[in-house]
């Protein structure tokens, strides 16, 4: 199958692009950054072109079965700023490619950030309806409501079937927002949990949802549906910082602020940090992401992608951290997330037999 992928060369998309390859697909890679590496295969074609300027490069591609949009500009942790262009504006680029490529599936790599937080014994999943009010803050959420509306638009015109993707917290090597910004927040002596901690945050192997992609991509008649990808293992709030404190000094986060103080101070360190490089330590996006519960129900992957989810996002965590420490010129932890799990799988709180949505 011919595919092309948007944002190649990014955390998503350069998982997306080596999977694809392994599984014998002719890729097209678009990347905006330069590339890290010369290696190149029979199988992807690297273009490097910005999505806005695609017009430009278009005659240096071919037509296209395909196209997995995994192209952003930012992470659920970081605060968009009003400079940022307009929501969406990558994703009308790629549908307006994906058109002109004579594409036939469109596979958006969206967010549970679209949803509401379900109701306490509720789940989220694919048909979970998407926002009608974010928090006018929530630059994230509303970005990535503005894209599926595009896309779920598109789709009912008849320019493309699509296909949208809804993983929770991705982890793995090369994550370059996630474990940097938990490893941030431990690192200060003065962290603290959003709420109790208890919360049950949806996350995903990046390895899973790469497989999501290849099925997404080759599984017959699921045009016009969503699927929640998030993996088998209930992890907290807590689980998440415990898995990238374990191997290196830090302190744990010793007390839980209600929602509303830690939105509160993470506004207060947004307006601190306004003019600086990055963002602060902790956002009201980042403050959110962990701080909801989002039970999520996968059944509708499972069933019609044969999509288990079946990784372990401790070892995800793992790598990541290992790739982290690496990229940062320091040695990996020296003890690793897996023992973290098993430890936690003794004390019952991180156990593989049970579903994310049981846990809520």
């Amino acid at each position: 199958m011919r595919i092309l992928v948007t944002g190649a060369t990014g955390f998503i998309g350069g998982h997306v692009v080596s999977a694809l390859e392994r599984n014998g697909h002719s890729v097209t890679a678009l990347h905006r950054r330069p590339r890290t590496s010369d290696a190149s295969t029979s199988r992807v074609h690297w273009v490097q072109t910005d999505l806005f300027r695609w017009p430009l490069s278009v005659s240096l591609l071919n037509p296209v079965d395909t196209v997995v949009h995994c192209a952003g500009r930012l992470s659920g942790f970081v605060a968009m700023t009003e400079s940022d262009p307009p929501a969406g504006a990558e994703t009308f680029a790629a549908m307006d490619l994906a058109v002109r490529l004579h594409a036939t599936r469109f596979i958006h790599i969206s967010s549970l950030a679209v949803c509401d937080p379900p109701r306490r014994g509720a789940v989220l999943d694919g048909q979970s309806a998407i926002s009608s009010s974010p928090a006018r803050w929530n630059r994230y959420a509303i970005e990535k409501i503005v894209e599926e509306r595009a896309v779920r638009g598109a789709h009912e015109r008849g320019r493309f079937g699509a296909v949208i993707l809804r993983p929770g917290i991705v982890f793995g090597a090369g994550d370059r927002h996630a474990t940097p910004r938990f490893l941030k927040v431990l690192a200060r002596r003065l962290s603290f949990y959003v709420g109790r901690g208890d919360n049950v945050v949806a996350s995903v192997a990046i390895e899973d949802l790469a497989e999501g992609v290849i099925r997404a991509a080759t599984a017959p008649g699921i045009e016009g549906r969503s699927y929640a990808l998030a993996g088998r293992e209930p992890l907290t709030q807590r689980d998440l910082f415990r898995l990238h404190a374990r191997g290196w000094r830090c302190h744990l986060p010793r007390i839980g602020l209600p929602f509303r103080v830690a939105l509160g101070l993470s506004a207060f360190a947004e307006a601190g940090a306004h003019g600086r490089s990055g963002p602060p330590t902790m956002t009201r996006v980042g403050a959110w992401v962990i701080g909801t519960s989002s039970p999520t129900w996968c059944e509708a992957a499972s069933a019609d992608l044969g999509w288990t989810g079946s990784s372990s996002v401790a070892d995800a965590i793992e790598r990541s951290m290992a790739a982290h420490w690496s990229a940062s010129g320091n040695a990996a932890p020296a003890k690793s997330a897996s023992k973290a799990a098993a430890r936690l799988e003794t004390d019952g709180r991180l156990s593989p037999e049970h579903s994310s949505e049981e846990a809520s």
